[in-house]
């Protein structure tokens, strides 16, 4: 920054910010930047995407300033929460709960379709071989549900049973998710109608 006698954070994230730009516009792709770009007020490209991690609050400032938006927001779709001190856990029905089109949004259609879809979220500091599979399934599954199926799609009681048959579907392939609920092992799937 001293070299190029740039004082900011702002300064060198529009540096920064630049040449990506000029590269995805020369490969014809398209940025998708984590919301701090956003929110430190860097020029983007018109169809630059946002990637928001916070909350739905900031999702509605990024779509009503007429960007695209994927959600991944750590409320219910950071795996990685609850095993570290910032973040507290979100279970599979925090994960199906989660939905960017109806939690607290105040916006137009229009707005509402800036929102291109979601991303569950894996830090891999606190995951390895031991704990992969238990840290994304089954709340993986409630994240796909919940960005495939239709906005109508909410009962609870019907989601726990296709989370269960899914559950023992990845059981019986060496997968080894996180009981939904107690008692819901590997060993009770012989009960679980496909």
């Amino acid at each position: 920054m001293k070299a190029n006698n740039i004082p900011t954070t702002e300064m060198i994230l529009n540096y920064f910010e630049q040449k990506i730009f000029a590269i995805a516009k020369a490969r014809k792709k398209t940025p998708v930047h984590w919301q701090e770009v956003f929110e430190h007020k860097v020029k983007l490209s018109e169809n630059s995407i946002i990637q928001v991690w916070k909350d739905f609050l900031t999702l509605q400032t990024v779509v009503k300033a007429g960007y695209k938006a994927i959600l991944s927001n750590y409320q219910g779709w950071y795996l990685d929460c609850g095993f570290a001190n910032w973040c507290s856990y979100c279970s599979w029905i925090d994960a199906y709960q989660n939905d960017p089109f109806t939690n607290g949004t105040a916006l137009t259609p229009a707005q509402l379709a800036l929102i291109i879809g979601g991303e569950a979220a894996l830090w891999s500091e606190e995951v390895d071989e031991y704990n992969f599979d238990s840290r994304i399934w089954p709340r993986t599954s409630a994240v796909g549900e919940r960005l495939w199926s239709l906005q109508s799609v909410t009962n609870l009681g019907d989601a726990m049973q296709r989370m269960l048959r899914h559950s023992c579907r990845l059981s019986s392939r060496g997968i080894h998710p996180d009981p939904l609920i107690p008692g819901s092992s590997k060993k009770n799937c012989v009960y679980i109608q496909e």
